[in-house]
């Protein structure tokens, strides 16, 4: 039976800044979401009209399965015979499928990664719709162990670089707080630009590490559309300590399961793909 690869990217729920409790609870948002009719979960997101298609909250995480609705999409073709599209309706789409996992208790997404779905500021920008206050909830990439800690311990920041390619200024790089530089960039021309920023030569003098915090959670958190290509931190917990570069990008937590297509659907079903996420989260969480 033919197979493909299923990825999985891991983000931390960062609730908003103000958040009451029960009311601004992501667990909240998704059970809103999965009670609201059919015709009131299709969302339009960046563009896009999503929707929670299946969901299982039986257990002690909630298993979600989106679609991402689209105009354009393949055709289908055979072994001795030329491409031909897919005919559809006026009124239908292709539909991209998007599975996901919320562990409440240790407040982590697992999301499917793949091209045409939902990524995690669509996620976020989904739930903000069913929320009393639309609150604006952040899924933040986990990072390796070991590089999270040593990144959120830095006392002293000495550096700061991100690339990012250029273009059209959208809403999404209005949330992560690149819009200016994005602007700035594309008035020359430009199609990608590198923003660095470094403290002054002073002995233990740093940059404003909760304001560096504060982009670095929005970039993180906005969707991969802001094309940001390289997210570096240079810095150190203690003065007697090594200078330290760590690659924001590199250091992500990811998994891949090789998942069997159905022959009928061709597809992965959402109940595998489910079954999957949950494997990856009892992987991850030891």
């Amino acid at each position: 039976m033919p197979n493909k690869p299923f990825r999985v990217s891991v983000f931390e729920v960062r609730l908003p800044e103000d958040a009451d409790g029960a009311s601004s609870a992501f667990e909240n948002a998704i059970t809103l979401a999965y009670k609201a009719p059919i015709n009131e979960r299709l969302k339009d997101i960046n563009g896009k009209y999503r929707r929670l298609e299946n969901y299982d909250l039986s257990g002690a995480y909630s298993l979600l399965n989106f679609i991402t609705l689209a105009f354009d999409g393949p055709g289908r073709s055979a072994l001795e015979s030329p491409a031909v599209p897919i005919n559809l309706e006026a009124d239908e789409n292709f539909s991209y499928e998007t599975a996901m996992l919320y562990d409440p208790e240790e407040n982590l997404v697992f999301l499917e990664s793949g091209q045409g779905g939902m990524g995690p500021g669509a996620v976020a920008r989904y739930f903000r719709g069913f929320t009393e206050h639309q609150e604006e909830y952040l899924l933040i990439p986990r990072l390796d162990a070991e590089a999270s800690a040593r990144a959120r311990r830095y006392q002293t920041i000495r550096g700061f670089t991100f690339r990012a390619a250029t273009g059209q200024v959208t809403n999404i790089d209005h949330d992560a707080g690149i819009a200016p530089m994005k602007a700035f960039s594309d008035g020359f021309g430009a199609e990608t630009m590198k923003f660095e920023i470094k403290a002054g030569r002073a002995i233990g003098q740093t940059l404003s590490i909760n304001n560096i915090w504060r982009l670095i959670d929005n970039i993180l958190g906005s969707n991969s559309d802001n094309n940001v290509t390289e997210l570096k931190l240079y810095g150190r917990e203690h003065d007697d300590d090594a200078l330290e570069l760590i690659d924001l990008i590199q250091h992500r937590e990811k998994r891949e399961r090789m998942l069997d297509v159905d022959p009928d659907s061709r597809n992965v079903p959402h109940e595998a793909r489910w079954q999957a996420l949950l494997n990856i989260r009892k992987e991850f969480i030891v």
